[in-house]
């Protein structure tokens, strides 16, 4: 039985088994929720100490969320650029000098980088993805210009980058 259920959902298209853009956006807003409500325990303010709990607000900035192709034939992702703020710690909890963390979700799988918001651009018929980094990625001043470069894999699904800029997560697989 259960070598036929193997079977059966290996031969399963993947979209049927992948989570949909929103239900993987609304996971990473819940886990950033979540490590920021674990953060509140380090500070203490006039209401808490008088028993009334900390209102804890997580907040993206507008142009944090958006889609970006990633192929000449129109293929879409979603981008999280994860530059949130919440209560009592600001964006520098998640980002740095460096950067965010970058989600960019495709047919629901999760690819994780770090650096500043990319985005796409043609070149040649093809669509590279640019994500824009620290000068220091490239052994450079922190304010010198450096980007890593990667192109969408329809066969692999996949990024494909010579630096391997683009970490796939595993556990969130369609």
């Amino acid at each position: 039985m259960i070598r036929f259920i193997a079977v059966f959902l290996m031969l399963l298209p993947t979209n049927v088994l992948a989570a949909s853009a929103e239900e993987t956006v609304l996971e990473l807003f819940a886990e950033h929720r979540a490590e920021c409500v674990a953060e509140q325990a380090g500070f203490s303010n006039d209401d808490t100490d008088k028993g009334q709990p900390t209102v804890v607000e997580l907040n993206l900035p507008e142009g944090s969320l958006y889609q970006m192709k990633i192929s000449a034939a129109g293929k879409l992702a979603t981008v999280l650029f994860a530059n949130f703020s919440c209560t009592n710690i600001g964006a520098g909890y998640w980002c740095g000098s460096s950067g965010c963390k970058i989600y960019v979700i495709v047919d629901g799988a999760r690819f994780q980088a770090h650096g500043w918001k990319p985005f796409s651009m043609a070149v040649k018929g093809e669509v590279v993805v640019m994500i824009p980094k620290s000068g220091g990625a490239c052994n450079q001043s922190n304010a010198t210009p450096c980007y890593s470069i990667a192109i969408w894999n329809n066969y692999t699904e996949s990024f494909d980058s010579t630096d391997n800029v683009f970490e796939f997560e595993d556990k969130y697989r369609p």
